[in-house]
């Protein structure tokens, strides 16, 4: 999906999903600002019929196992606006791995839950990899962001903004392998008063970027390695609660 102005699919939900197959990919870029509800790609699951004004939609039902296949990755772009996905879940799943979602935008990024989950009970396989990045603003992260392997490695989760980031729960946690979790919030403009180029007014200090981690920051393995947390700003870093746990070896915590 493409569009050179604003897209809004608040009022939507986008799914894409295989009863043993393979899940499609979602790839939504936009030129200003994105406002988007749920994004479920689900593969392996039982679905039911569902009825809507006689017609019908088949969807993953929440409970029960997955079967089998591969789930998607997930892209949303803003080139020159902010991304907003509060409204919903975005969430990729399935049993022989899932998929990458990243959130890239010029401005602000808020996010709500998000999620990309390997499901294989007896086969290790990977959870996706979750990106977030904004190049000129801030990230509010106002829901939780999982990774998970059942039997195999989860992810990394990455955020990075030219501004402050806050956080709730992060989790990245697979039997074999926790994956990395890296929070860097930097600033290309100088933290201090500075004369203007012609009358020598002081322009306004500009605040240095911070990071609030209002939930704890979880990387674990219940069977192997725990992987590492970086966190990198240059102003202050409040924190809830770090742990890097795995039944091997912990992670590392990095403090720049």
């Amino acid at each position: 999906m493409e569009a050179g102005g604003d897209i809004n699919t608040t009022a939507a939900r986008i799914y894409s999903g295989a009863d043993d197959g393979d899940t499609g990919t979602v790839g939504i870029t936009g030129e200003s600002a994105l406002e988007l509800g749920q994004i479920d790609l689900a593969s392996g699951f039982v679905r039911e019929r569902l009825e809507i004004n006689d017609n019908f939609t088949l969807i993953p039902r929440p409970q029960g196992q997955a079967t089998q296949g591969v789930a998607g990755n997930i892209t949303i772009t803003s080139n020159n606006g902010s991304i907003d996905t509060t409204s919903g879940t975005i969430n990729s799943r399935s049993p022989d791995g899932s998929g990458n979602i990243t959130l890239n935008a010029l401005g602000d990024i808020n996010t709500g839950n998000l999620t990309a989950s390997a499901l294989n009970p007896e086969t290790p396989t990977r959870g996706g990899d979750i990106e977030v990045t904004s190049r000129e603003g801030e990230i509010n992260a106002t829901q939780p962001i999982e990774t998970f392997s059942e039997r195999g490695a989860a992810g990394s989760v990455n955020l990075t903004a030219e501004g402050s980031i806050q956080t709730e729960t992060i989790l990245s946690q697979g039997t074999q392998r926790g994956g990395d979790i890296n929070i860097e919030s930097f600033s290309n403009d100088s933290n201090v008063p500075r004369p203007g180029k012609d009358n020598e007014v002081m322009l306004p200090l500009r605040r240095a970027p911070e990071i609030d981690a209002g939930g704890a920051l979880n990387t674990f393995s219940t069977e192997g390695v725990a992987g590492d947390v970086t966190l990198a700003s240059p102003g202050t870093i409040t924190l809830s609660g770090i742990r890097s746990e795995g039944q091997q070896q912990g992670g590392t915590v990095y403090f720049f």
